[in-house]
């Protein structure tokens, strides 16, 4: 934690079918057999073909799934955040 960190404060929208992610690193540095990261590109894979009910639980799993660390080395924390 950096106690001198100031942020600026951004107001946007999120229209029907969009989503704000928020993840920790853990999930996007978890290493995968390919030696690759799971990444930004994972995420994108993992929703451009998804179709399921429950996006937070499924993308934890297609992490746990992939990763060379079991169990995985950091912290996984999400937020999904979509429009009421």
């Amino acid at each position: 934690m950096d106690g001198g960190a100031r942020f600026r404060e951004v107001e946007f929208g999120l229209d029907p079918g969009d989503f704000l992610l928020v993840s920790s690193d853990g999930m996007l540095e978890s290493p995968c057999a390919d030696g690759a990261q799971f990444g930004v590109r994972g995420v994108e894979a993992f929703f451009a073909g998804y179709a399921g009910n429950t996006p937070l639980e499924d993308l934890v799993a297609e992490v746990h799934r992939r990763s060379t660390f079991h169990p995985l080395a950091d912290d996984v924390s999400i937020i999904l955040v979509t429009p009421a």
